[in-house]
């Protein structure tokens, strides 16, 4: 019965048939050759195109056999399937390689898969390899019939495998521990993984070492305070001395001031993104090149200082997968990672506001207490009915969360706990942000014809109602808007920031609360008439 409906599935014969070809095997067989014994063997700028062109010709039918399973209620033709598959292979190869953001979600995406990391190189001059597809394209509109039903089977599986069996990323340095200079070359060691990186240009830029033309160097484990002092001006040292200072003495070392250190108003922010930040500094060296002196610094996670001298301005540089932190957000994970702590107090806030705006409606309607309703319900209702409607739904999700947590211990489906979490919190935003606006509008309309059934002119209702919730809605991004500032460095201190934040959401909240109660007092006058 399954067999007979795959065969009618034209997408995924067609697949098969291509996957059949001599052509589409001697491509998995080169990647696979490629990638597990030629890059090891002589990694070089042809083994890297080689297993770009090799994928990229068999792996459109790979995605088009998913492709062609997932969509047969639809009964697409295979051309259709083809062009979905060859649109899709074609359109992600070119942004992985061009647009590091998109790398970089590759990257991540495909380790989670594969449980190891992986090294997909961000390299413009690889889209070069899109060409083969013109071919692969061509096979795949090519009419004839699957040869043997074992085969293609057997055929698909071996694409998959090649597909999935991707080189693992070589390990690089993550935390520059040594720094040595030898032959003009300048060596950062990193002890704790045993790796090596090498820069020609006074320590620049990084690259992979070449293990043939380097062989063993005995590291010396040098105990802090370091002090290197100018061959030509003795009197101009620099010192690390196991504090997350580098400093300076224009005597000789009889005194010593901060010659560099993290700006001290962004250590808050630095900490929220990084909190177990390996700084160092470890090592201290200084270096000629092109008859320049320079003064370098291994600053562990964050890769190394760099200062020329005399006079220069120090200068941060990463070496490999040691990358300095940003002293502002760069992307979302850094800035919800700093501030959502802030962001979580301004929206009590906003809703302390709403509520302090169905307060002031209440004291207006509580003149009339043959009409007013009880305070509790007033007061509270329109605020805090959407919420804990939301916060009952989070509550279920919880618990189903922690039976879809244990599920995927147990069945080892995604990599780690870590992931699972990421998932679970993706499927809450998606509910919350899907049951929100209806649930808001359900809960001020209601309110609206209540205020309305009291004696309030439709007009005034409305004013009301809009302006209360106005006043949560401006509170919460006047506080949400001074917090992303100051994640991206336009107010550098994080006190300027809290006072600015308390500043900027009292004044909305006073405004929208005397707008309030000016609508209010408009009613009582309509009322006394």
């Amino acid at each position: 019965m399954i067999r007979d409906k795959m065969e009618r599935n034209q997408g995924f014969e067609n697949s098969l048939r291509c996957l059949q070809h001599p052509l589409a095997l001697l491509s998995m067989a080169v990647l696979l050759l490629n990638d597990h014994v030629f890059k090891i063997i002589s990694p070089s700028w042809l083994t890297g195109k080689l297993s770009d062109f090799a994928g990229l010709f068999f792996f459109p039918f790979v995605v088009a056999a998913g492709l062609s399973l997932l969509l047969s209620k639809f009964k697409l033709k295979s051309h259709d399937i083809g062009q979905l598959a060859f649109g899709f292979v074609a359109i992600w190869f070119l942004l992985f390689k061009t647009i590091p953001l998109a790398n970089h979600m590759s990257i991540t995406l495909i380790s989670k898969i594969l449980g190891h990391p992986v090294q997909l190189l961000l390299d413009p001059s690889d889209t070069l390899a899109l060409i083969v597809l013109w071919p692969s394209w061509n096979l795949w509109n090519q009419v004839s019939d699957v040869k043997n039903l074992r085969v293609r089977y057997l055929s698909l599986i071996l694409a998959v495998f090649a597909s999935l069996a991707t080189s693992p990323a070589l390990p690089e340095v993550e935390v520059v521990t040594h720094l040595i200079a030898q032959n003009g070359s300048l060596i950062a060691f990193d002890i704790t993984n045993g790796t090596r990186a090498i820069s020609e240009n006074g320590g620049g830029n990084w690259e992979r070492i070449d293990e043939s033309q380097f062989g063993e160097f005995p590291i010396e484990m040098r105990s802090l305070p370091i002090v290197v002092c100018l061959p030509d001006q003795q009197f101009e040292c620099y010192r690390i001395n196991g504090q997350k200072i580098v400093e300076v003495s224009n005597d000789g070392g009889k005194s010593w001031e901060i010659s560099w250190q993290l700006p001290p108003e962004r250590i808050t922010y630095i900490k929220r993104i990084n909190p177990d930040i390996k700084l160092g500094p470890s090592d201290l060296l200084m270096i000629q090149w092109e008859n320049q002196d320079y003064i370098l610094v291994a600053t562990g996670e964050e890769g190394i200082l760099r200062k020329q001298l005399p006079g220069g301005e120090w200068e941060r540089v990463q070496v490999q997968n040691a990358i300095p932190t940003s002293y502002e957000s760069t992307n979302l994970s850094n800035t919800f990672s700093a501030i959502w702590m802030e962001l979580l107090v301004w929206f009590f806030v906003s809703i302390i506001t709403f509520i302090a705006a169905c307060w002031i409606v209440w004291l207006s309607n509580s003149k009339t207490p043959e009409q007013h309703l009880s305070k509790v319900d007033w007061i509270f209702s329109p605020a805090l009915s959407p919420l804990l409607g939301i916060f009952l739904t989070l509550f279920i999700e919880i618990i189903i969360g922690f039976i879809f947590l244990a599920v995927i211990q147990i069945t080892g489906f995604i990599s780690d706990v870590q992931n699972g979490l990421l998932v679970f919190f993706a499927l809450c935003m998606v509910t919350v942000l899907g049951l929100l606006p209806a649930t808001i509008y359900r809960r001020l309309n209601s309110w609206k014809l209540t205020l309305i059934e009291h004696d309030y002119p439709p007009t005034i209702a409305q004013r009301l109602v809009l302006t209360s919730y106005l006043s949560h809605v401006f509170v919460f991004v006047a506080g949400a808007f001074v917090w992303l500032s100051w994640t991206f460095d336009l107010i550098s201190r994080y006190s300027l920031a809290l006072v600015s934040a308390l500043i900027c959401t009292g004044l909305i909240a006073m405004f929208f609360l005397k707008k309030i109660q000016d609508l209010s007092r408009q009613h009582d006058a309509t009322a006394e008439k």
